[in-house]
């Protein structure tokens, strides 16, 4: 029993040096794939905002920056690569959100929350070639946030 019971411990302490912040993730992407990273500052976002629909402009003022990663036709090592790195995010500090499958596409959504509040959302995306990530901080309400998980409204933002 005691075999057991020090096997599972060890087995816990390997998963939790495996988990990563968002950061953490985002510097292994760019540095394994080549993907571009670009940072993301609240006049950016705000500019970017302009063309988005009203529902969603509301949404992106409460966000005071972030950082956006794009692979542009990755080779499948790199995709395979992105994804896995997707895989290591902390799940005890960023709570999965939503998931989307449709065929060769697939989008990820974590956050992590304080309360009534998601303070950083991390949005996912992958297909045959391209990969990308949105990291964002700020404020948003969980209402708010659930707002954007639907797959339509995360299309127009990637």
């Amino acid at each position: 029993m005691k075999k057991l019971f020090i096997l599972a411990l060890a087995a816990m302490f390997c998963m939790a040096g495996f988990a990563k912040s968002t950061q953490e993730v985002i510097n292994e992407i760019t540095k394994s794939t080549g993907a571009q990273a670009i940072t993301l500052s609240k006049d950016l976002i705000a500019a970017q905002a302009a063309a988005m629909p009203e529902n969603v402009k509301a949404l992106l003022s409460n966000l005071d920056g972030g950082t956006l990663v794009l692979l542009s036709e990755g080779t499948d090592e790199q995709i395979k690569t992105f994804n896995d790195r997707v895989g290591e995010i902390d799940s005890e500090a960023y709570e999965a959100m939503a998931s989307f499958v449709d065929e060769s596409d697939t989008i990820k959504v974590f956050g992590k929350c304080e309360g009534d509040y998601v303070t950083e959302l991390f949005i996912a995306f992958s297909d045959d070639e391209d990969c990308a990530l949105i990291d964002v901080t700020g404020k948003i309400s969980k209402e708010d946030a659930m707002k954007l998980l639907n797959k339509d409204m995360l299309q127009q933002i990637l």
